[in-house]
């Protein structure tokens, strides 16, 4: 027994030192949400978008860790955790604007609609879509025009925990459309093995709600700009697009 306590002893210390070693082997963290192929700690280099901030922190000569939480949790952890300077990957909007010192864009959104193959939805304004009740994921922006219509009541919308909820409400038909970034549409039907199944019944719709930047939100504090100062110095050598195409055919080639 005292032979057995002392290896469970020993094993508890090797498990704080480990967690001690974790808690300060980067220099920065981030929270961020498992959205990808933007950012999720299933992917190689902890997604597309993560791998830039990495690439940018270690230009800069820091490094990078990060915390991964459901994305309303992620913003306010990001906004008020001492232990993180900040959160993304979080599109530009006049609220957010009052809590986040935006760094350089990292990334890219295509934000549009998805929609069944053999039920497309003609739209030209926003507003030709008030009659439809349209799936979001709750916490997300979609674009200002599209966020003050939902607000107003002029859109009606469906509010789901996450964006593969709405992928599989559209593909069952509960729901016309549902609103998502392209890059995680076309992720999403390539790796979910039911959707995958479905891929010839969805569609992303041609037209786009909105096509946006997407940004670091550091603390608007000088803590938070001091690290957007950093992290803009590394991302302005970093070639956005190609980082982003080239990380994507490596995941189409790895499948």
């Amino acid at each position: 027994m005292q032979r057995l306590g002392l290896i469970a002893a020993l094993f508890a210390c090797l498990l704080a030192v480990a967690g001690g070693k974790a808690a300060v082997a980067a220099d920065v963290k981030l929270a961020t949400l498992d959205w990808p192929p933007y950012t999720s700690p299933t992917l190689p280099q902890n997604g597309m978008v993560s791998q830039i901030l990495v690439q940018a922190a270690r230009d800069s000569g820091y490094s990078l860790g990060f915390g991964f939480f459901p994305w309303v949790r992620a913003m306010r952890i990001g906004r008020d955790d001492p232990n993180y300077v900040g959160y993304f990957p979080a599109y530009w909007t006049p609220e957010r604007a009052q809590s986040c010192n935006f760094s350089e864009p990292i990334g890219i959104g295509q934000v549009g609609l998805v929609q069944q193959r053999d039920d497309p939805i003609a739209w030209q304004q926003l507003t030709d879509l008030s009659s439809l009740t349209i799936g979001v994921t709750a916490g997300y922006s979609n674009g200002s025009a599209f966020d003050a219509l939902a607000a107003d009541g002029t859109l009606h919308v469906q509010p789901a925990p996450a964006d593969i909820d709405n992928l599989r409400m559209v593909s069952r038909g509960r729901i016309r459309v549902a609103v998502i970034e392209k890059s995680v549409f076309d992720y999403s039907m390539l790796t979910d093995p039911v959707l995958h199944r479905q891929r010839e019944d969805l569609a992303f719709n041609p037209h786009l709600i909105a096509q946006l930047p997407l940004y670091v939100c550091f603390k608007k504090t000088p803590e938070g700009a001091r690290w957007k100062k950093i992290f803009d110095a590394g991302l302005s050598k970093i070639n956005l697009i190609e980082a982003q195409r080239a990380y994507l055919a490596t995941l189409v080639a790895g499948e």
